[in-house]
């Protein structure tokens, strides 16, 4: 299926985030900026309503402002490749920018019905983080791959996946009318999700994401 034009990558509005020189060998470490974003639903534990496990959410939380979340924002949202993006440690410690909201991205330990062996289903507790680093880790996602309060299914992991002059972990994962392609530095994970109903398609979030993979790679991440 042909997902369309591939959009260029854009430069920063305001240029990149800030980085500094560390000794002695050069490399770029990270300056992570404070958050400056109010508090959203997800951030608060409350959750927007969802009738339904399969029904699709597009939340309209609190808009994020901090460096972090604007770099995405440029990069990946405002020039069309992803409705909402994310920012993430691999140490499993969550997520420290988003783009355009937290609710976008990442919601706190929720409750979801899951379907088990027997064609029953039982409540269980879903801690996002938790699915994302099993599913970049493993391939697998036994209670799905869920961000921002929707689950996707883990369809593709490449943990060879090479761009440049770097290799990292890419992991695709989709749902009805949305997808997100996942990628690792080993250090940052980068996650894009793109939403059809916005007439963006699977290549060109890849296209992005990876862009963003690469920048952060170069720049010590």
């Amino acid at each position: 299926m042909h997902d369309g034009p591939i959009l260029k990558p854009i430069e920063p509005i305001n240029g990149p985030p800030q980085v500094v020189s560390s000794a002695p060998n050069g490399r770029l470490a990270e300056k992570k900026p404070a958050k400056t974003a109010q508090p959203s639903l997800a951030m608060t534990g409350a959750m927007p309503t969802k009738a339904d496990p399969n029904e699709t959410v597009r939340p309209s939380g609190e808009l994020t402002t901090g460096e972090w979340d604007n770099f995405l924002k440029q990069w990946l949202v405002d020039a069309g490749y992803c409705s909402a993006a994310g920012l993430a440690g691999t140490d499993g410690t969550g997520f420290y920018a988003a783009s355009p909201s937290w609710d976008a991205v990442w919601w706190d330990t929720h409750v979801e019905k899951i379907l088990q062996d027997d064609d029953s289903e039982l409540p269980m507790q879903i801690d996002e983080m938790s699915c994302l680093l099993e599913a970049l880790q493993t391939g697998t996602a036994p209670l799905g791959l869920w961000l921002g309060g929707n689950k996707y299914k883990v369809i593709q992991r490449d943990a060879n996946f090479q761009s440049g002059d770097y290799t990292y972990t890419w992991l695709f994962g989709k749902r009805p009318e949305m997808g997100v392609h996942i990628v690792s530095t080993g250090s940052t994970i980068v996650a894009g999700i793109y939403d059809e109903a916005q007439q963006q398609t699977s290549g060109n979030a890849k296209h992005g994401v990876v862009a963003v993979a690469e920048y952060l790679a170069q720049s010590g991440y």
